[in-house]
């Protein structure tokens, strides 16, 4: 396909004139290059980048740590009554995040982080004051 505005040859499947810029696609196309490209009367239509618009941004999806795996690795390894409250408060905070509702699902993070960081204490306290004791060897 060759542009009518300069002449120049572009593939078939360009829309603007790899050389000038002019559309390709508003015209009539020649069948075969013209002889004297400036003999005859070219139309002006150049590419501007103002006449498209910009594609929309990506919008990367919005996470939140909902403490939930360390609500269940509390819950196994260091101390099950606060581990229970923490996977609870986790699960429910997943489900207001998914349902669109931030506000209830930030406050319920920080509930399910509370007893996370509670029953991680607690468990490190029982095995420090275990180690201390000396109850292991009897």
């Amino acid at each position: 396909m060759y542009c009518k505005r300069c002449g120049a040859k572009n593939e078939e499947t360009n829309h603007v004139c790899s050389k000038c810029g002019a559309l390709l696609g508003d015209f009539p196309l020649p069948q075969e290059m013209p002889q004297d490209p400036e003999s005859e009367s070219l139309p002006q239509t150049v590419y501007s980048p103002e006449s498209y618009p910009a594609p929309e941004p990506y919008q990367y999806p919005v996470t939140m740590r909902t403490y939930l795996i360390p609500a269940i690795l509390v819950t196994l390894f260091c101390c099950i009554p606060f581990g229970i409250p923490a996977i609870i408060h986790a699960s429910i905070a997943r489900s207001k995040f998914a349902e669109g509702n931030f506000d209830e699902a930030f406050n319920r993070v920080k509930k399910a982080r509370f007893w996370v960081w509670m029953g991680f204490g607690t468990g490190l306290a029982f095995l420090v004051l275990y180690s201390l004791t000396g109850l292991w060897e009897y």
